[in-house]
């Protein structure tokens, strides 16, 4: 497995042709990076037009924070340990509130900061992945955050995917939500595309590894925290697997001819028929 520890690595490996297989690199860097996600593949079936806003940058959303730190607590604890500190609950109004508070600052440089209520949440999420018998089997065992890039043959893209946890012959994928109820984690994989996703890690994994199944686990953002557990089935990963060709091949044909339109110029019916 390849380490890469800059920016300017992963582009020169890329313009080489040579950006291939497992990668130890941080999400920052992946994100930053060369290639095409699943993600991105999303934002092109919108329109190609939304993909190129999508690569100017991403909101760091609450929701996304939340989850991002989430992850980084059940999946790789020690890190989460490294890079995250808790503020102090300061009165900033006073002289020593203001000069505890400054000192923190300045020690905290270059650390995510989260704030007592914040922290409380996060270790209630770890308490929950740690008493479910099941969460806490596949989250133990095997590696998490690793990348892979790989070349697609048809439409000649680099792409890449970072699976939050590598376990065997399976990929899971953990996700936050409100509800994890067979019903609305359903909705979920629908109007997220969580299919595609699926699809496009299992198939960009396969490259290099055996892998044969991607799994989720939805823990719910309040109390209790509960857990359910799905599997993407082949009618799944089919489906998914067919929207990812299709939007890599409208990728590939923006990049050679460097138009990269919204949605058609010209009148669409809309009709109530079967409404």
């Amino acid at each position: 497995m390849k380490i890469i520890s800059t920016l300017a690595e992963l582009n020169d490996l890329a313009g080489q042709g040579k950006l291939t297989g497992l990668v130890s690199v941080t999400m920052d860097l992946y994100h930053a990076g060369p290639g095409v996600s699943s993600s991105g593949l999303k934002e092109i079936l919108k329109s190609p037009a939304h993909y190129k806003t999508y690569l100017a940058g991403q909101e760091d959303t609450e929701a996304f924070r939340v989850g991002r730190l989430v992850h980084l607590r059940i999946l790789e604890p020690e890190a989460y340990a490294q890079t995250v500190v808790v503020a102090p609950q300061v009165d900033a109004r006073t002289k020593d509130g203001k000069a505890t508070r400054d000192a923190f600052l300045a020690s905290s440089v270059g650390k995510e900061v989260v704030s007592v209520a914040e922290a409380a949440n996060i270790e209630a999420f770890a308490w929950a992945a740690s008493r479910n018998k099941l969460a806490s089997k596949i989250f133990s065992g095997g590696q998490a955050e690793i990348s892979v890039y790989w070349i697609d043959k048809d439409s000649g893209a680099l792409c890449k995917a970072r699976a939050d946890y590598l376990r065997g012959e399976a990929i899971f994928d953990l996700k936050t939500c409100y509800s994890a109820s067979p019903a609305e984690f359903k909705k979920s994989v629908l109007n997220y595309r969580y299919d595609l996703s699926a699809a496009f890690y299992l198939d960009g994994f396969a490259t290099v590894l055996p892998v044969k199944h991607f799994s989720w686990a939805a823990v719910e953002k309040k109390a209790p925290y509960c857990f359910g557990f799905y599997a993407a089935d082949q009618d799944l990963l089919n489906a998914g697997r067919a929207d990812y060709v299709k939007a890599l091949a409208v990728y590939a044909e923006c990049e050679r001819s460097g138009v990269w339109p919204g949605y058609a110029e010209s009148f669409v019916n809309i009709s109530l028929a079967g409404v």
